[in-house]
């Protein structure tokens, strides 16, 4: 069935790695919960790179001294077209939009917001590149490679980002060449900002570094861990969690710190094991849960 549903417009801030502002982003989206699923869409599920598979291939980098290269696709799913056999869809323009009054616009394009925009242009990303010779790894379908001629290029997707990896900078130049052929790219060099994490590589010396030193100072504001006394350690020694602990159950948003500090684990292993270790309280978590959580949100930040 024919449908009309409704847009609008999505202001964001790109930071810089020190957290100044970069760019300025504004984009009109569909209101995609308004589609019906079997008519507008079908599959919605597309495929996105393991954060161990993106820490795997910086690592295989360094010990190899890879060449690693960063490309982003500027309005990524724009480039996908919706299917031949799907329903025809249009939108009411939002505010601001320079048309013609009780005027509709025809989404010929997969705009961003609609349920299958991130499949069908991944589709379409990895039948290029699979045509240009690369084969998806059984491991993780965002883990390319291409070997020939003794040329050996890595590469994964990050929904609309690419981190390459090459023994010579020339075959990765040959494929930002035939990227930006079929898509709008920007090559952005050596990886310096990465699903949120600080990438400071040095090919020659074999070092790589990874930091979330950003996203830990902001976290650590957010929840006022930035007022907290120095600790040295996560948490004190023969410190045992129970689901009990003897205080009252914490009225705070337990659940949403211990995400933030799963999702710091990227660059500091260092406190997997008790962030692990509290995550098995969210249901019924403590005042002594989300102060011990807090200390080691207190122990990253300082």
């Amino acid at each position: 069935c024919t449908r009309i549903i409704s847009g609008r417009w999505v202001f964001k801030v790109k930071p810089t790695k020190e957290g100044k502002i970069s760019l300025f982003k504004a984009r009109i989206v569909a209101k995609g919960f308004q589609t019906i699923k079997g008519v507008h869409y079908d599959d919605t599920f597309s495929p996105v790179a393991n954060s161990k598979t993106i820490k795997l291939l910086l690592a295989v980098a360094t010990t190899l001294s890879l060449h690693l290269r960063q490309v982003d696709f500027k309005s990524a799913f724009l480039h996908a077209e919706r299917g031949p056999d799907q329903k025809p869809l249009y939108m009411w323009p939002p505010k601001g939009t320079n048309v013609p009054k009780d005027s509709v616009w025809q989404i010929l394009k997969c705009i961003y917001g609609l349920k299958d925009s991130p499949l069908l242009f991944h589709k379409k990303l990895i039948k290029h590149l699979t045509s240009n010779g690369y084969k998806q790894s059984n491991a993780d379908l965002c883990l390319l490679y291409r070997r020939a001629d003794g040329e050996y290029t890595i590469l994964t997707v990050i929904v609309d980002d690419m981190i390459i990896a090459s023994n010579k900078t020339k075959h990765a130049d040959k494929l930002v060449a035939k990227l930006g052929k079929k898509f709008n790219v920007k090559d952005l060099g050596k990886p310096e900002y990465v699903i949120g994490i600080h990438v400071d590589y040095d090919r020659r010396g074999k070092k790589l570094n990874l930091s979330q030193k950003l996203y830990i100072t902001t976290t650590a504001k957010k929840y006022g861990a930035d007022n907290s006394r120095r600790v040295s350690t996560p948490a004190d020694q023969g410190t045992i969690f129970r689901k009990d602990m003897g205080t009252h159950p914490t009225q705070e948003d337990y659940r949403s710190l211990i995400g933030s500090l799963l999702y710091a684990t990227h660059s500091r292993p260092d406190v997997t094991t008790i962030v692990s270790s509290l995550a098995r309280y969210n249901d019924g978590a403590q005042e002594a849960h989300w102060k011990a959580a807090k200390r080691v949100l207190a122990y990253l930040y300082h």
